[in-house]
């Protein structure tokens, strides 16, 4: 019911090419990925926020092009940690995409690469400020 609702959308868009856009926190960062997926067809944008592993890589059926995966950073003792939810082992996902680190200051943004499996540390283990969306000031229930 929800993929005829969101085709049909697309069918009625200028572009369709170009207008459709999943995206999602953590578990639904990894639905968002599966919804990218199952409907690869629509080639749409998929761009999520502290995103376990969650699809096999590569996969033909996806454009890394159009992938963009968020990992938060937290200030800590220890210089920076990052939200390790992003680089839990996914049992043979992998990831996809561009891969970008967000500081809690909005002007510190780095561009890791183009499908990029780098691991960084230390994780922000205790506490997983790192993963919470209010790492980066942004009221989330």
């Amino acid at each position: 019911e929800l993929e005829d609702a969101v085709r049909k959308c697309a069918k009625n868009c200028e572009n369709p090419a170009e207008c459709v856009v999943f995206t999602g926190h953590s578990q639904g960062g990894a639905i968002a990925a599966v919804a990218g997926l199952a409907m690869s067809d629509l080639n749409p944008y998929v761009i999520t926020f502290g995103q376990p592993a969650t699809i096999d890589a590569p996969c033909p059926l996806l454009s890394s092009e159009r992938w963009f995966r968020f990992v938060n950073t937290k200030a800590s003792d220890v210089g920076v940690a990052y939200d390790p939810v992003p680089f839990v082992p996914g049992l043979g996902a992998g990831f996809f995409g561009h891969m970008i680190i967000l500081g809690e200051d909005p002007s510190g943004v780095a561009w890791i690469g183009l499908d990029a499996n780098d691991v960084f540390g230390p994780l922000n283990i205790k506490g997983f400020e790192a993963h919470s969306m209010h790492a980066l000031g942004v009221p989330y229930p």
